[in-house]
């Protein structure tokens, strides 16, 4: 009896363990890693895709990043493998779900400083897109007004106007929808004057998490609506009743 006992205590026991009870393989620095293998790359955005924790008695803390980059002039993304990482390094890392860890922009700049996902090369670069208030000015793309409206932005429909840090928001061309998937961006728009503080942080070292919603969360993050309902079941998620409790 006491063997069947202690067999069924070291089922129960491994069951809760990590994949291995052999020593699991860490990786201190998984963005650098990538960084490295993404040198080569003219532009490209990395984001802290998702993250988890496993085992109950000996824990593994994980993390997933995708790569946003250019390849034959489209914008795509790879979702790396889960990298096994140091609890201090997940830990530092607990309120930054899906936001951007690092960038390489187009003067070659490599940066670390978490920001909201795509706010370094694709939010406010006019290759991907314009700000604008939304109001249609003309529809024809040839015929730019000549008064009455100071600045204006042109796209595939027409010109619109373009004038107001405070009301002007963040629009792809079309050829770029695609974008806005790919970050994983909540819904809403994303105003210029937003974007601005964002640059702002960033050029001091500061994480900026996005304006405060209507549900009293910061847009951007772990906590943000946006990912907390995505992953409320998750061990690390505050739902989950783990990590961040």
């Amino acid at each position: 009896m006491f063997y069947l006992f202690l067999a069924a205590f070291l089922a129960f026991f491994s069951f809760f363990m990590p994949t291995s009870c052999n020593r699991v393989e860490i990786t201190k620095d998984p963005v650098k890693e990538l960084i490295q293998q993404a040198q080569k790359e003219p532009l490209f955005t990395i984001l802290l895709f998702d993250m988890d924790k496993e085992g109950i008695f000996s824990k593994v803390y994980k993390h997933r990043y995708r790569i946003i980059k250019e390849e034959n002039g489209k914008v795509v993304a790879k979702d790396t493998k889960w990298y096994n990482v140091p609890v201090s390094y997940f830990q530092q890392n607990g309120n930054n779900l899906g936001m951007e860890v690092a960038a390489k922009d187009s003067s070659q700049k490599v940066s670390r400083v978490v920001g909201p996902p795509g706010y370094t090369n694709y939010i406010g670069n006019p290759k991907y897109g314009y700000w604008s208030d939304g109001q249609l000015i003309t529809t024809s793309p040839e015929q730019k007004p000549t008064a009455a409206f100071s600045t204006m932005v042109k796209d595939s429909v027409g010109y619109h106007s373009s004038s107001n840090p405070a009301t002007d928001f963040w629009h792809f061309y079309p050829a770029y929808s695609n974008v806005r998937t790919l970050l994983q961006l909540p819904a809403g728009k994303i105003y210029q004057k937003e974007h601005k503080e964002a640059r702002s942080h960033y050029y001091r070292g500061f994480i900026y998490y996005g304006i405060i919603t209507s549900s009293g969360r910061r847009r951007y993050g772990t906590y943000s609506n946006h990912y907390r309902l995505n992953n409320y079941g998750k061990k690390w998620s505050r739902g989950g009743g783990g990590y961040g409790k």
